[in-house]
């Protein structure tokens, strides 16, 4: 109430209006900011002085070498002592705020939602029921169950510590303190001095390998309206609903003349207690914890890299990593400062604790050796700064907050950092504020008294610069590093690749392949919508093709089965090489010139690109199915084949389609080809012998199952979004690998077919192989999938993906396939594994020890390595439920589906929704 009133019987005065009409926030006068100006800059509370903020995107260092980490050490150390001028008066602060944003992490189904619509915009469409569908109702819950306290599971690699969605915020804040004595180069502004400096340190921080951005007045200010309204009251502690309704001021139109950014951005529920050293915004206790000193040398990342506890067990059952920042308790905030001074004014402060070390005492010696060495070391240009660390932390409240206190103390402990004894530290209240951005003045001397200082390469083992694998930022991909990140990247979008969109996935037996690729297919859906032509063999993908078709897909399914399965008419596309009179249309084949060794497939690929972008080659394809049969895909056979067979082969495939043009045919039957090749013997008596041992191969694909799937009529496949074909029968080995082969080559050849007809409409055509190394080992084949990918793949957005479980199976020769994927994706890989991969892929020392530092968790998470031109790094498979139901295929898992069926009277497909909410709720009771 007014001091003054009839309610205490005092008559009110005019300072009790006045301060009645007046209101502020008791910490208000202690905050460093009064504006945002030119929507970029702090502007400090003296009037004159500016602050910049930059985010920074952690360099990865999980599972990466000493000598990585050593580089990326002096290469940040060489940005410290770099990227600002060294001033005696006034010198740059520069302070570094990193935290995990849980807010930050739950909107990443509006990112994926985002990148879908900006995707479909590209090729003037929108994203359609199955997009909402996937992100509103599958993917959001997903991250919702990732966001909840206590996270999605305990993590067995981090020592049961509990693992959930998160982001890794990493915010660098610079700025001088001007006064009247304070110098900048000629015709500078503070805001200019400023905006200079922010070119520099972007410069410097790209050289140093790190990706910052400045940011602007809109994130400046949420990021400090978010930092002291932890728990508005008037939305019930929703933050995000708080900050909607107290949108920024973005120009001076929508400020009052009495703005002033400390109060906008200061909760109004705002106290201090002397008692608890405790700042409290919205009833929550907050504090600072500072460091005191070193106990030990920090290592490379001490405060935020991800470290295995033993150097000794980095892969294995046994191997265990820490992460000091992730171990903090949820709030916290590892600050650091360090003011770039310049090393004259060092050496002085060097001179006067030398003077002050007189006398015979253990102490005074040790620092007299230290002077010593400290002069070494700037001597050899071992920069030294002063520098302070502190831990900002908050409770829900006092008991809360003491338990955090000796959690912190605990933790820093053990990582060789000593706090000053938060019991006796009578200025926590005051050094809250000066950890808060843009706060420290190094002009305070009381305030210089509590910096120590730091060597250069030791200040950069401490900044907080250092974190985990995050991708690319476009969600085309999406897994999680092991602090809980997303990992994204898009092999479909081109900013994200530099080659190809080709992509190969291995996960041996037990990896999560088949989860891993449902997921994957679900996800690309959503975004991209491409047309996909899935060939497997195992019926993995039944279920997802059901869900797809319940989402509004033209879904196709095909089973190569006696008696059920299509024709695949291997030869009727060899009809569009002429005209109705029987005119040749194509002549020239780069496939075959490629094939034979008489051209050379890059510059046949330049040399396409420039002549047609549209031009399929027909005949390559037919002549590459006609040596199939012929060889059988044998090797021994493949060496006998000579030119002039080939020439035979061409012969009677143009003869039989000429025929059957002029005849008005729609088909060309494989039985057509082969009368026409023996035909061919009236002519070339010499060669009769050669062409009845043609004739005699061919033949095999005209009688039973094969005459099913070569010599009848048929339609090549319909354009539908998703077509699924089961390989059946053809993918169990021995006598039908050859059959195998055909069918696989003649389907890819109508994926070319329709990639051509429907390449303008902007939608990616996706040809997914699963179990390919039963499928695509044959020679003759793969040699045909690399002049394909090369030849026809980008310029019709035709992308080849493979999966495999087995590399031991791939023979030697099937390097040039492999070598074709811009794209591999490698799940829990064992030495064993490694070694099968390196047999056709170079890796680098970092890549095999990402590779064998991969793990699993049964039924929480299987690890994974991405090696691409533009992104490398470890991720995990997390999928949601669903898509873990939907893959499910061993027979156990089938059996509990059945007995859902029977139990709800319920389709397949409902019965693995089911399964996946249970697999979703047991997630949420465990977490």
């Amino acid at each position: 109430m007014l001091r003054g009133s009839p309610l205490n019987g005092k008559p009110v005065t005019a300072t009790d209006v006045k301060r009645a009409y007046t209101y502020r926030s008791p910490i208000a006068g202690y905050l460093p900011w009064l504006d945002i100006i030119e929507d970029d800059k702090l502007l400090l509370e003296d009037g004159r002085s500016v602050a910049a903020v930059f985010e920074l995107q952690p360099v990865p260092t999980e599972a990466r070498s000493k000598e990585f980490l050593l580089q990326q050490r002096n290469q940040i150390r060489d940005f410290i002592t770099g990227a600002f001028e060294e001033h005696t008066v006034c010198p740059w602060v520069v302070s570094t705020y990193s935290w995990l944003d849980a807010a930050a992490f739950t909107s990443l189904a509006d990112a994926v939602k985002a990148h879908a619509i900006n995707v479909h915009a590209q090729r003037d469409t929108v994203v359609d029921k199955y997009t909402d569908h996937f992100i509103e109702n599958i993917l959001r819950p997903h991250v919702a169950d990732m966001s909840r306290k206590g996270g999605l599971f305990t993590d067995p690699l981090a020592n049961d510590r509990p693992w959930g969605g998160s982001k890794r915020k990493s915010y660098v804040v610079f700025y001088r303190r001007h006064t009247g004595a304070s110098t900048r180069r000629k015709g500078m502004t503070p805001e200019k001095e400023l905006d200079t400096q922010c070119e520099r340190v972007h410069q410097m921080l790209r050289a140093a390998g790190l990706n910052g951005r400045r940011l602007k007045g809109k994130a400046i200010r949420d990021w400090l309206f978010r930092w002291f309204n932890p728990n508005p009251k008037q939305t019930k502690g929703d933050v995000e609903a708080w900050l909607k309704m107290n949108p920024y001021a973005h120009t001076e139109d929508e400020k009052t003349a009495e703005y002033d950014l400390s109060n906008d951005i200061m909760t109004r529920d705002v106290r201090s207690d002397k008692s608890t050293n405790c700042w409290y915004f919205d009833g929550m206790p907050h504090t600072v914890l500072s460091v005191e000193q070193m106990s030990q040398v920090p290592k490379i990342g001490q405060l935020s890299a991800e470290r295995y506890i033993s150097e000794e067990e980095v892969s294995g059952a046994n191997a265990r990593i820490t992460c000091l920042i992730d171990e903090l308790p949820e709030g916290s905030m590892v600050i650091t400062n360090f003011v770039v001074k310049p090393q004259s004014a060092v050496r002085k402060h060097l001179e006067k604790l030398s003077k002050n070390s007189k006398g015979d005492t253990p102490e005074a010696q040790a620092t007299r050796d230290d002077v010593a060495h400290a002069r070494a070391q700037i001597a050899r240009g071992n920069k030294l700064y002063p520098y302070s660390i502190g831990i900002a932390v908050r409770a829900v409240d006092d008991d809360e907050m003491d338990n955090i206190i000796m959690q912190v103390d605990t933790k820093l402990s053990a990582n060789g950092l000593q706090l000053i004894d938060p019991e006796y530290d009578e200025v926590r209240l005051d050094r809250y504020i000066r950890f808060i951005p843009g706060a420290y003045d190094p002009a305070l001397a009381q305030v210089e008294i509590r910096q120590r200082l730091v060597y250069a390469h030791h200040l950069a083992n401490l900044l907080p610069v250092y974190g985990r694998s995050v991708g690319t930022g476009n969600p085309g991909i999406l897994g999680f590093n092991r602090g809980g990140e997303a990992f994204t990247c898009d092999p479909l979008f081109q900013g994200d690749r530099t080659k190809n969109g080709h992509l190969f996935l291995f996960g041996p037996t037990g990896a999560g392949k088949s989860a891993t690729l449902v997921w994957l297919q679900m996800l690309i859906t959503a975004v991209h919508n491409p047309r996909w032509v899935v060939i497997e063999a195992g019926n993995s993908f039944n279920l997802l093709s059901e869900f797809f078709k319940l989402w509004g897909k033209s879904v196709v399914d095909i089973v190569l089965r006696p008696g059920q399965a299509p024709s695949i008419p291997p030869f009727k596309p060899a009809l569009d090489l002429f005209d109705d009179d029987g005119n040749l249309k194509q002549s020239h084949s780069v496939i075959e010139e490629v094939m034979d060794g008489s051209a050379e497939l890059q510059s046949a690929a330049k040399e396409t690109d420039e002549l047609d972008n549209s031009q399929r080659d027909i005949l390559g394809e037919m002549l590459i199915i006609g040596r199939l049969m012929v060889t059988g895909g044998e090797v021994m056979e493949e060496a006998r084949m000579s030119r002039s067979d080939v020439g035979l082969i061409k012969t009677a495939i143009l003869n039989s389609a000429r025929a059957a043009k002029l005849a008005k045919k729609k088909d060309l039957l494989t039985e057509d080809v082969i009368n026409a090749l023996a035909d061919l013997k009236t002519n070339k008596p010499e060669r009769a012998g050669r062409i009845d041992e043609m004739v005699e191969a061919m033949g095999l694909f005209i009688d039973g199952f094969a005459g099913e799937l070569f010599n009848r009529p048929g339609d090549e496949l319909p354009d539908a979004d998703y077509i699924r074909i089961e390989m059946g029968a053809l993918a169990s080995g021995g006598s039908n690998k050859d059959k195998l082969s055909v069918a696989y080559i003649s389907i890819v050849n109508q994926v070319v077919a329709r990639a051509q007809r429907t390449q303008r409409d902007g939608r990616p055509t996706i040809n997914l192989t699963d179990e390919a190394h039963v499928i695509t080992t044959d020679k003759l084949l793969a040699a045909y999938l690399v002049v394909l990918s090369k030849l026809l793949g980008r310029r019709m957005g035709l992308w080849l993906w493979q999966a495999t479980q087995n590399m031991k199976d791939y023979p030697d020769d099937a390097e040039k396939m492999l070598a074709m994927f811009e794209w591999w994706m490698c799940l829990f890989v064992d030495q064993g594994e490694l070694a099968n991969i390196e047999r056709f892929k170079a890796l680098t020392p970092d890549q095999r020890t990402m590779l064998l530092s991969t793990t699993k968790a049964p039924r929480k998470y299987t690890e994974g390595v991405i090696m691409s031109d533009t992104v490398q790094g470890l991720f995990r498979i997390v999928p949601p439920g669903l898509c873990l139901a939907l893959g499910q295929s061993e027979k156990e898992e089938k059996t509990a589906r059945a007995k859902l069926m029977d139990q709800h009277n319920i389709t397949e497909l409902e019965a693995a929704t089911m399964i996946g909410e249970m697999i979703a709720s047991g997630r949420r009771k465990a977490g």
